[in-house]
């Protein structure tokens, strides 16, 4: 499953994609570093998210962050 959100910012357009998939690889996506007592091959099926970020900005102009408050502002 895939999403896109585009946004604006700073007067240019960009992108954030976001996909879910079935964990078939704890080992890959470290599961071993959260130090949960659980053998890895429990954790199969549970959900991977990745996301992506599509921005034309470079250097300052690429810095961003989002916060549940400031969406409200």
């Amino acid at each position: 499953m895939g999403l896109e959100f585009p946004f604006r910012l700073r007067g240019d357009d960009g992108v954030i994609r976001v996909s879910v998939t079935r964990n078939e690889e704890p080992a890959r996506w470290g599961w071993r570093l959260l130090g949960l007592d659980v053998p890895l091959e429990h954790i199969v099926g549970f959900p991977v998210v990745e996301a992506t970020v599509d921005y034309p900005g470079e250097g300052y102009a690429a810095v961003m962050g989002w916060c549940r408050s400031c969406a409200t502002r």
